[in-house]
Formats: C-alpha cells, structure tokens, sequence
C-alpha cells in the first residue's frame, strides 16, 4: 500500500499531538492515528507515548492494543485514537476506534468506520472491532477532529485522488482547523 500524511499543529504553534504509525507486518498492514487530547507539548507527549506503546505491540489483536495502551497513558492527558489493521490477502479492513478519529472506506460509495466513546489513558471499558470488505481499489480515510467530516472525495480530480499524499495535502489545506492540531492519513 502507498500512504499520504499530512499534519498540522495548532496555528502558531510548534508542537503537534495528532500523529500516526504505520506497521506492515505478516502481508497486513496496520495503520493507528492518535489524536492527544487538547494541543501542544502535553497532547504531542501523550500521543508520542501511544505511538511507543504500540510499536511493541502492534502484533496484538486491536482491543488487547487499545486496553494496554489505556494503562500506559494513565499519567498522560490521554488521545483519542483510530487503529485499522489492513488484510489484503482476504480483501477486508478491521477497525476499532476510541474518541474522535473518523475514519472511511471510499470505493464507490462511503463507508464510515465507526469509534467507541472515550479517552485513551482516561479509563476505557469496551472496545469494539468491526471488520469490513477492503477491496483493491479502496481507499482509507483517517484523520482527527482538527479536519470536520464533511469533505467529498469525488470532488476531487482523479489525479488527486489517485495518489494518496496529494490527496492527504488536498483535504488538509481546505478543510484543516487553525485552531486545532490536525493530521490525515491517506492510504490506496
């Protein structure tokens, strides 16, 4: 797969705590977007702690990920965060979500993946994995609340859509919020 990355922080700020990581492990591929609550050095310390967490545990199943991650951010203000592990072999996508990152599965109609209420690190208690078909073609969507949900892919040239960090670059700069950390990770 081929990925498209963009992040912003909050206008005039240096640190951003919206991040993500990126795993291709076994012929599958996970993809986590971390969104640190707030903005500025606490949210981009939270976040970069998720992103530790599961770059040694990537491996588990998304909710073992989710409820050990939970434990590792007690003493951070916590994130939000999106994981979806990729399995193109069997053309599926599975999801779990916790707070506020939105994440889509663009083919020929929208299909929106769905996030538990709750903050990472804040005391978790169901996480919730729903899998879904990912067949070539598909593109995934995830981003934080810094970036609304209302934007159209089919608005978008074929060129743009057709390469993910143009794609990532497009939404960003039309619909990214100044005054919120932002990031949005493209992936086809």
């Amino acid at each position: 797969m081929k990925f498209g990355i963009k992040k912003e922080p909050f206008l005039g700020n240096k640190h951003c705590g919206d991040r993500c990581f990126i795993k291709e492990f076994d012929g599958k591929t996970l993809v986590a977007v971390i969104d640190g609550l707030g903005h500025g050095r606490l949210a981009e310390v939270a976040a970069g702690k998720a992103i530790e967490y599961i770059e040694k545990y990537y491996h588990l199943n998304l909710s073992d990920i989710f409820h050990g991650c939970n434990e590792f951010l007690k003493k951070t203000v916590g994130a939000a965060m999106g994981i979806a592990l990729i399995d193109p072999e069997n053309c599926r996508i599975t999801f779990a979500g916790v707070g506020n990152i939105s994440a889509r599965i663009v083919v020929e109609r929208n299909s929106n993946l769905v996030s538990d209420f709750g903050i990472v690190g804040g005391g978790i208690r169901k996480v919730r994995e729903e899998s879904y078909p990912f067949k070539p073609g598909s593109i995934l969507i995830m981003h934080s609340d810094g970036i609304p949900e209302k934007f159209d892919v089919s608005s978008y040239p074929g060129k743009v859509r057709s390469d993910p960090q143009r794609l990532a670059e497009a939404i960003s700069k039309e619909f990214s919020r100044s005054h919120d950390d932002s990031i949005i990770v493209v992936g086809c």
